[in-house]
């Protein structure tokens, strides 16, 4: 009998010391999948980034008229995020003090470069914004080349027409507000170039403008507004003068207000319009691929009608031959969801298709695809027959960001807006 006891008394005690090891081996790591820079990333392992190579551009300098200095990107603020659970986890407060290398967990990254925190409304001071994304992998080190800062607020200038500035009292002005941004143009301001800078919504923005001033001897108020205006835009208001028909002499001075798009290079440096703004990737001695409007401006928007096939042709030529010509589909209703569903995506490179079924659908659509496109120094891009594609899902607007990279690795990109209407009535 003692015998008995002795041995439950020995395998209590045995019990008791595994329950005792298993408690403080659960004790020693009690955020086990985290890791110590928070990122939520599971402990797979580490990997580096090399940043020693990675350069920072700006496409476009609008300040260039006014003050004639180019962008300096020394002091651009670096921010490194996680995109599996979307989390910052380096943080440099100047682009020139970022490390040459960098050890992040393993997973997903993006990097990205902007001038500064922007505010709703601000004058002379643009926005610009470059991303470019990573992956880490165990034990090996991968790089980031060029981030690419383009505009990302509103820039807006206002003026009056000759007709209205012989009408004009001097204490007129001109207010404008987007979003919770608000700026007020006053009489030295309108029609001197100053201009406001407001932050943009992603997809669409709405600015509301108002004129007060005295007109011909009477005070005046107008207000007006201008809808699908987006980030990265050069909006002109021009306020102009009605002159009253013989039906309507004697009434009250009325006032007309129009929103035209304006092509920053032209407006940084007039008589260039209708140029491509300069690609900073261009490397010395060799020329830079085209992408131009056959028949129209790329930098213009292009109505579409609903179920329309209209013909819209871009001209890309490459002296040094094409490398990649890549096609990214932002728009507000052909989603990569619905894209995928008909065989499409909303990126590739017609130069290098991902699969044999991608490929087979740009084929459809009279795409040109590898080697029609690898190499080839002059190449015709028509999306007409896209075009009846772009109401399919309702009104909306549509962006093909083209970047052609030749075999220099010279790049070049632009947007071909587009936007789906109602039909017309005859």
């Amino acid at each position: 009998m003692s015998n008995m006891k002795a041995i439950k008394k020995l395998v209590f005690i045995c019990l008791a010391s595994i329950l005792g090891l298993c408690s403080a081996c659960m004790n020693d790591n009690p955020d086990f999948g985290r890791d110590d820079e928070g990122t939520g990333n599971t402990n797979q392992g580490e990997g580096q980034v090399r940043l020693a190579g990675t350069s920072v551009s700006v496409s476009v300098d609008v300040l260039s008229r006014a003050d004639g200095k180019a962008i300096n990107t020394d002091d651009y603020i670096i921010r490194i995020y996680s995109t599996d659970n979307n989390l910052l986890v380096k943080e440099y407060t100047r682009y020139r003090d970022m490390p040459e290398i960098l050890t992040l967990n393993v997973g997903n990254y993006k990097i990205e470069a902007l001038s500064h925190d922007v505010k709703p409304a601000e004058w002379e001071k643009p926005f610009y914004k470059g991303t470019q994304t990573f992956t880490i992998k165990k034990d090996e080190v991968t790089s980031v080349d060029v981030i690419k800062c383009f505009l990302q607020n509103i820039m807006v200038t206002v003026d009056l027409n000759d007709d209205l500035k012989q009408k004009v009292g001097g204490d007129q002005s001109i207010t404008i507000k987007v979003g919770t941004g608000e700026l007020t143009f006053n009489n030295n301001d309108i029609g001197s170039g100053r201009a406001g800078f407001f932050e943009a919504a992603e997809v669409s923005n709405i600015i509301i403008v108002h004129f007060q001033g005295t007109v011909d001897g009477e005070w005046t108020e107008e207000q007006t507004s201008f809808s699908n205006v987006k980030g990265g835009e050069h909006r002109n208001i021009m306020f102009n003068l009605e002159i009253p028909s013989v039906g309507d002499m004697g009434l009250s001075v009325k006032l007309d207000a129009v929103c035209k798009k304006v092509d920053l290079l032209a407006w940084a440096n007039p008589g260039a319009e209708d140029i491509l703004p300069e690609d900073p990737s261009v490397n010395p001695g060799t020329s830079a691929p085209t992408i131009v409007g056959q028949g129209f401006n790329i930098m213009d928007e292009i109505e579409v009608e609903k179920d329309e096939t209209k013909t819209i042709i871009v001209n890309i030529t490459a002296d040094n031959g094409i490398q990649n010509l890549k096609v990214k589909i932002d728009s507000e209703t052909l989603t990569p969801e619905i894209l995928k569903s008909v065989g499409l995506s909303s990126e590739f490179d017609l130069a290098h298709p991902a699969n044999a079924d991608l490929e087979k659908a740009l084929k459809s659509l009279g795409f040109p695809v590898g080697s029609e496109v690898i190499g080839v120094k002059y190449l015709v891009f028509d999306i007409t027959q896209f075009t009846p594609l772009l109401g399919l899902y309702g009104l909306a607007s549509h962006n093909f960001i083209i970047t052609v990279v030749d075999q220099a690795n010279n790049t070049r990109t632009a947007t071909l807006a587009l936007k789906s209407i109602a039909k017309k009535t005859e």
